[in-house]
């Protein structure tokens, strides 16, 4: 069924739902790069006695130190892992519903494990300094695992002919 006639009826094909996790797999990728970020920020800034983000900040006008700005890159990556939660859950509930055979024969080894991950980012409130990389590398093994269902959605669209 088109994407168009699919929004119609509401029942989603398999094409679709490999198009919500490649979304999710970009905001997967995101969240892991902000994250990095945010990681690079904090190392650079104590790597100096003086706060050069902030210095830089100020002389045009609006003050801002690395701490906070670090803080704002764990928020925004925060903020993309939910995004990408909210897509997955949401294939994994049309597939259970709709394709409970596709979902439980060939994505369930990848779709929970990948649900796992994004929620142990996007449920917290706030990262620690020592965290963010470790943090970063779980969400990368997300968007691998969530871009290989959506390999392996995309070949089962194909073979029942969506």
């Amino acid at each position: 069924m088109s994407p168009w006639l699919s929004k119609f009826f509401g029942k989603r094909g398999l094409g679709d739902l490999a198009g919500e996790l490649e979304g999710a797999v970009r905001h997967a990728r995101l969240s892991a790069m902000k994250l990095r970020v945010a990681e690079n920020v904090l190392r650079e800034s104590r790597k100096g006695v003086v706060d050069r983000l902030l210095i830089q900040t100020a002389l045009t006008g609006f003050p801002l130190s690395s701490d906070s700005m670090a803080n704002m890159y764990v928020k925004s990556a925060i903020d993309s892992a939910r995004k990408a939660l909210r897509k997955v859950k949401f294939v994994r509930d049309v597939l259970e519903r709709d394709y409970p055979h596709v979902y439980a024969g060939v994505l369930r080894g990848f779709i929970e494990p990948a649900i796992t991950t994004l929620e142990s980012v996007a449920l917290l409130d706030k990262i620690s300094a020592s965290g963010l990389g470790v943090k970063a590398e779980e969400m990368e093994g997300a968007a691998s695992m969530l871009s290989e269902a959506t390999e392996l959605l995309r070949n089962t669209a194909k073979l029942h002919g969506e």
